[in-house]
Protein backbone atom coordinates (compact mmCIF):
# COMPACT_ATOMS: atom_id res chain seq x y z
CA UNK A 1 0.00 0.00 0.00
CA UNK A 2 2.85 2.38 1.14
CA UNK A 3 4.58 1.53 -2.61
CA UNK A 4 1.53 2.06 -4.20
CA UNK A 5 0.86 5.81 -2.37
CA UNK A 6 4.38 6.54 -3.42
CA UNK A 7 4.44 5.74 -6.84
CA UNK A 8 1.23 7.82 -7.17
CA UNK A 9 2.82 10.71 -5.33
CA UNK A 10 6.09 10.81 -7.71
CA UNK A 11 3.47 10.29 -11.01
CA UNK A 12 1.67 13.47 -9.43
CA UNK A 13 4.93 15.40 -8.32
CA UNK A 14 6.56 14.42 -12.20
CA UNK A 15 4.00 15.54 -14.16
CA UNK A 16 2.90 19.04 -11.99
CA UNK A 17 6.80 19.65 -13.02
CA UNK A 18 6.63 18.62 -16.78
CA UNK A 19 3.18 21.08 -16.94
CA UNK A 20 4.51 24.21 -16.36
CA UNK A 21 5.99 26.35 -19.20
CA UNK A 22 8.30 29.61 -18.60
CA UNK A 23 6.41 31.97 -21.07
CA UNK A 24 8.96 34.27 -20.91
CA UNK A 25 11.66 31.27 -22.17
CA UNK A 26 9.10 30.27 -24.49
CA UNK A 27 8.54 33.77 -25.67
CA UNK A 28 11.61 34.13 -27.28
CA UNK A 29 12.12 30.93 -28.56
CA UNK A 30 8.97 30.96 -30.81
CA UNK A 31 7.64 34.33 -32.32
CA UNK A 32 3.90 34.90 -31.92
CA UNK A 33 2.97 36.36 -34.90
CA UNK A 34 -0.08 38.69 -34.97
CA UNK A 35 1.56 41.69 -36.61
CA UNK A 36 0.90 40.06 -40.32
CA UNK A 37 -3.18 39.68 -40.53
CA UNK A 38 -3.02 36.98 -43.25
CA UNK A 39 -5.04 33.39 -42.02
CA UNK A 40 -2.49 31.45 -41.65
CA UNK A 41 -0.23 33.29 -39.74
CA UNK A 42 -3.30 34.30 -36.94
CA UNK A 43 -3.70 30.51 -36.84
CA UNK A 44 -0.60 28.95 -36.43
CA UNK A 45 -0.61 31.91 -33.60
CA UNK A 46 -3.85 30.83 -31.69
CA UNK A 47 -3.10 27.43 -32.32
CA UNK A 48 0.38 27.62 -30.60
CA UNK A 49 -0.97 30.04 -27.92
CA UNK A 50 -4.16 27.67 -26.92
CA UNK A 51 -1.74 24.20 -27.01
CA UNK A 52 -0.21 26.14 -23.90
CA UNK A 53 -3.50 26.93 -22.07
CA UNK A 54 -3.27 23.26 -20.83
CA UNK A 55 0.21 24.42 -19.06
CA UNK A 56 0.65 26.01 -15.82
CA UNK A 57 2.85 29.08 -16.99
CA UNK A 58 4.90 29.98 -14.18
CA UNK A 59 6.75 33.36 -15.47
CA UNK A 60 5.23 35.72 -17.96
CA UNK A 61 1.63 34.69 -17.42
CA UNK A 62 0.72 38.85 -18.24
CA UNK A 63 2.71 38.59 -21.39
CA UNK A 64 0.75 35.26 -22.56
CA UNK A 65 -2.73 36.73 -22.06
CA UNK A 66 -1.41 39.43 -24.05
CA UNK A 67 -0.28 37.84 -26.66
CA UNK A 68 -3.54 35.67 -26.89
CA UNK A 69 -5.60 38.94 -26.12
CA UNK A 70 -4.11 40.21 -29.55
CA UNK A 71 -4.71 37.19 -31.24
CA UNK A 72 -8.25 37.30 -31.00
CA UNK A 73 -8.23 40.91 -31.60
CA UNK A 74 -6.63 40.47 -34.71
CA UNK A 75 -9.04 37.71 -35.39
CA UNK A 76 -11.86 39.92 -35.14
CA UNK A 77 -10.04 42.38 -36.96
CA UNK A 78 -10.36 39.26 -39.90
CA UNK A 79 -13.63 37.75 -39.09
CA UNK A 80 -15.69 40.56 -37.25
CA UNK A 81 -16.85 38.01 -35.13
CA UNK A 82 -17.58 39.72 -32.00
CA UNK A 83 -17.19 36.60 -30.18
CA UNK A 84 -13.59 37.03 -30.96
CA UNK A 85 -13.66 40.36 -29.58
CA UNK A 86 -14.94 39.72 -26.04
CA UNK A 87 -12.33 36.86 -25.60
CA UNK A 88 -9.51 39.14 -26.70
CA UNK A 89 -11.32 41.77 -23.85
CA UNK A 90 -11.42 38.79 -21.58
CA UNK A 91 -7.52 38.05 -21.58
CA UNK A 92 -7.04 41.65 -21.58
CA UNK A 93 -9.08 41.72 -18.35
CA UNK A 94 -7.29 38.88 -16.79
CA UNK A 95 -3.82 40.53 -17.81
CA UNK A 96 -4.59 43.75 -15.93
CA UNK A 97 -5.58 42.03 -13.14
CA UNK A 98 -1.68 41.13 -13.04
CA UNK A 99 -0.26 43.58 -14.17
CA UNK A 100 -1.95 47.11 -14.18
CA UNK A 101 -0.15 48.65 -17.46
CA UNK A 102 -0.88 51.30 -20.02
CA UNK A 103 -0.76 48.51 -22.90
CA UNK A 104 -3.77 46.77 -21.10
CA UNK A 105 -5.43 49.61 -20.10
CA UNK A 106 -5.22 50.81 -23.94
CA UNK A 107 -6.73 47.39 -25.33
CA UNK A 108 -9.55 47.23 -23.23
CA UNK A 109 -10.92 50.43 -24.72
CA UNK A 110 -11.94 48.25 -27.30
CA UNK A 111 -15.10 47.92 -25.09
CA UNK A 112 -15.80 51.11 -27.02
CA UNK A 113 -16.70 48.89 -30.05
CA UNK A 114 -18.88 46.80 -27.60
CA UNK A 115 -21.07 50.05 -26.76
CA UNK A 116 -19.79 49.68 -22.81
CA UNK A 117 -18.48 53.17 -23.05
CA UNK A 118 -18.65 53.78 -18.96
CA UNK A 119 -15.70 50.89 -19.38
CA UNK A 120 -14.15 51.84 -22.19
CA UNK A 121 -13.20 55.30 -20.89
CA UNK A 122 -12.79 54.20 -17.29
CA UNK A 123 -9.80 51.96 -18.84
CA UNK A 124 -8.90 55.15 -21.11
CA UNK A 125 -8.82 57.56 -18.08
CA UNK A 126 -6.06 54.13 -16.15
CA UNK A 127 -4.35 54.20 -19.50
CA UNK A 128 -4.21 58.29 -19.41
CA UNK A 129 -2.25 57.91 -15.20
CA UNK A 130 -0.09 54.61 -16.00
CA UNK A 131 1.08 56.50 -19.71
CA UNK A 132 2.24 59.45 -17.30
CA UNK A 133 4.00 57.13 -14.75
CA UNK A 134 5.12 54.92 -16.86
CA UNK A 135 6.66 58.11 -18.59
CA UNK A 136 5.51 57.14 -21.72
CA UNK A 137 4.40 59.68 -24.27
CA UNK A 138 0.83 59.93 -25.09
CA UNK A 139 -0.87 59.31 -28.45
CA UNK A 140 -3.70 62.22 -28.07
CA UNK A 141 -5.15 61.75 -31.00
CA UNK A 142 -5.50 57.99 -30.59
CA UNK A 143 -7.41 59.31 -27.19
CA UNK A 144 -9.45 61.60 -29.11
CA UNK A 145 -10.46 58.78 -30.90
CA UNK A 146 -11.71 56.82 -28.24
CA UNK A 147 -13.61 59.73 -26.85
CA UNK A 148 -15.19 60.67 -29.81
CA UNK A 149 -16.71 57.14 -30.31
CA UNK A 150 -18.02 57.00 -27.02
CA UNK A 151 -19.30 60.80 -26.31
CA UNK A 152 -21.05 60.80 -29.98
Amino acid sequence: MLRSVLIAFLIVCGHSSFSQVNYKDFKEQYQISCTRMDSLSVMRSLKLLDSLSQFDITEGRELYLYDFGMTKYVMYGKWKNEDDLKEALDYFEEGFSIRKSSDFAWNLTLYSDLGDCDKALDYLNQFLELRKVEGIEIDYEQVYYVQRRCCN
